[in-house]
């Protein structure tokens, strides 16, 4: 029998959370501890979802395995039997967000500076006017969640 134990810890953060003070205080997202995401169009973006290293971003992955191997040889036969349980966790805490940032994405797109029915303008120029083409912010009710799976697989084999 053997049994094992693994716990895979993360920390997540951005670079640029010492930055947020440069930045406009947008109302209504849920922080200003780090600067939004923005996106110009095809030219990238600047910022990510993960915010800076005082939020306290921490990822915990535990799992317990249990397995067992019986082998018998009888002849020609080589008959082996087993199972193995597996319980698997995740303890995430923090307001990291999936899609849109707690401190906002913003997106800054050619048509709000472009002339209509012709292909122009430009993401910057919309970005310097303060022209968003899409916006969100994630607000957390809880800002941790801890997924629990449990698991077992018997098997018979000749």
């Amino acid at each position: 029998m053997a049994a094992g134990y693994h716990n895979r810890e993360e920390g997540y953060g951005s670079l640029d959370w010492k930055y947020a003070s440069l930045f406009p205080q947008i109302p209504g997202v849920a922080t200003h501890e780090y600067p939004p995401v923005i996106n110009l169009g095809s030219y990238g973006q600047f910022g990510d979802n993960y915010g800076g290293p005082n939020i306290k971003n921490v990822t915990a992955r535990p799992d317990f395995t249990i397995n067992d191997l019986f082998t018998w040889v009888r002849g020609k036969h080589t008959i082996k039997i087993g199972a193995e349980y597996r319980w698997l966790a995740e303890n995430n805490r923090g307001n990291f967000g999936g899609y849109c940032s707690p401190a906002g994405n913003f997106s800054f797109a050619s048509g709000e500076t472009g002339l209509q029915g012709i292909l122009s303008g430009s993401p910057i120029a919309s970005f310097l006017l303060g022209q968003v083409d899409s916006g969100c912010a994630t607000l957390f009710a809880v800002a941790s969640d801890y997924p629990r799976a449990a698991d077992y697989i018997p098997h018979v084999g000749n």
